[in-house]
């Protein structure tokens, strides 16, 4: 199956058998990079293909609405010579982390403890901890789901801490402490309701309504301005899309097709083992039936091990006032082949909203020729989505009634508590033993001091008794020698 992409004179198309070899959008903002993405979404919807798409800017979610023709549309319509155009809306689904979509949730088990380091913006002493706290964890039976499981775990490592100290080596208070008011941030930025069951099922991303495919939209207008949390969550679903799904090899159409928006994000600062990680997933995961497009403003934007990987280029223009905007355009255009009829870099420099340089695969994998290509305008509303629809394809969800509600099992909150419970009983009670200890040394220790004070006055009182008889005494015997006398 070929999709026609766009072209004036020579037509560009997307084949179906090589999409699970990835591709790029790329552009300057204002080029047409959304309606691109839009466009190429509702041939895969038409053609029955679900896509997951992350909607950054609010504008993607109205492919649930029928476009409206006017005088651009049918001006660019007659330049590429089609004449069966028709408006048209497309089935789509809403999630969000945010609560402006059905629920996606993730457990703390799920994240690992290498993406909760990324999420919350840890160093590499910080992460440490998250590693300890995750093997007591499994080693203890503790389930870690949600946020209160993650909060009350630290506080347990932090109140034992010279105990796991001695086991599993250092483990400072002060990084608990300093993770403690990461949490504390964490929270008030409203991303706690991520961590949590029920956990989102990337099978779901398969489900179908209708003959046509489903545009699977992760809401990101919020999500978005936590560059961590964003960059956390796309490589999370990334990593459970390519662990969950069955190996399908080449396919004569994909399964599932993402377009990951603002893609420089999500290669944003990662040490080197986690960028190989996600290269492994992008080279394996066509295998899996998917296909993944990169959009971005600029191609260098993304690392060069994973732009080897993307073979459907569309690149929109570019602007270049300085020396390095400069090289950029270079970049960006001998990441083409070649066309012996137009320089490339100029024509990137020079690509009317709406343009732009298109190479995509042919049947036999092969790259075409670099064509400058008008893109075909899309069926579906351009725009930010009507707020009652929003709301009604929400509400009307059957993926709303299954992840609406959060399941708060038994877990290491749970578990902990009653330890805390029991440990506070324990205190209580050793305290009232000390106590009565006290209180009864106390006693003694008065009775002594009493019994004390008691002789040492008999003792005076004996003292001057004494004393005084002799006085007597000797007064007697003196009178008595006198007398003889």
């Amino acid at each position: 199956m070929k999709y026609l992409l766009g072209g004036e004179n020579e037509k560009a198309y997307l084949n179906s058998k090589m999409l699970n070899r990835h591709g790029i959008i790329a552009g300057a903002t204002g080029t047409g990079k959304t309606v691109t993405l839009k466009v190429i979404s509702e041939m895969l919807n038409n053609d029955g293909i679900n896509t997951f798409i992350t909607d950054v800017k609010g504008d993607i979610m109205s492919l649930a609405e029928n476009g409206e023709r006017n005088d651009k549309i049918d001006e660019r319509l007659n330049k590429l010579g089609i004449d069966d155009y028709q408006v048209d809306s497309f089935p789509v689904e809403i999630f969000d982390i945010y609560k402006r979509g059905v629920p996606l949730r993730a457990s703390v088990t799920d994240i690992g403890p290498v993406l909760l380091s990324k999420m919350l913006g840890l160093n590499d002493v910080q992460s440490g901890v998250i590693d300890v706290m995750y093997k007591i964890a499994d080693e203890n039976g503790l389930k870690l789901i949600d946020f209160k499981d993650l909060k009350i775990m630290l506080k347990y490592m932090a109140d034992f801490s010279s105990d796991i100290s001695s086991k599993y080596g250092n483990v400072a208070k002060q990084s608990i402490n300093a993770i403690q008011r990461t949490l504390i941030r964490f929270e008030n930025e409203g991303a706690i309701d991520f961590f949590g069951e029920p956990s989102f099922d990337v099978d779901d991303l398969l489900v179908k309504n209708g003959e046509k495919g489903t545009a699977n939209i992760l809401n990101c207008t919020e999500l978005y301005l936590n560059s961590k949390m964003y960059q956390s969550v796309v490589i999370y679903l990334l990593s459970q899309i390519f662990t969950s799904l069955d190996e399908v090899g080449d396919l004569d159409k994909p399964k599932l097709v993402l377009f990951l928006d603002e893609a420089h994000l999500i290669f944003k600062d990662l040490n080197k083992k986690m960028l190989e990680n996600i290269v492994t997933i992008i080279k394996l995961i066509r295998s899996k039936g998917v296909g993944i497009f990169f959009v971005t403003q600029n191609p260098k934007d993304i690392p060069e091990e994973v732009l080897s990987q993307l073979s459907n280029r569309i690149e929109h223009a570019l602007r270049a006032y300085t020396p390095n905007e400069i090289k950029n355009v270079k970049y960006a255009a001998d990441s083409f082949r070649k066309n012996p009829n137009f320089d490339s870099e100029k024509a990137i420099l020079n690509l009317k909203t709406g343009e732009a340089l298109v190479s995509t695969l042919n049947e036999d994998g092969e790259p075409s020729i670099a064509e400058i290509t008008l893109i075909r305008p899309p069926m579906s509303k351009i725009g930010m989505i009507d707020e009652a629809v929003f709301n009604d394809i929400i509400n009307s969800s059957d993926f709303n009634s299954k992840y609406k509600e959060p399941i708060d099992r038994e877990s290491a909150y749970e578990i902990l508590s009653e330890r805390y419970i029991q440990i506070n009983k324990e205190m209580e009670a050793e305290k009232a033993e000390k106590d009565a200890q006290k209180e009864y040394r106390t006693k003694q220790n008065q009775k002594k001091r009493n019994e004390s004070t008691a002789d040492k006055m008999l003792k005076r009182v004996f003292s001057a008794f004494t004393y005084q008889i002799g006085r007597t005494v000797a007064r007697d015997i003196m009178n008595t020698i006198k007398r003889k006398k």
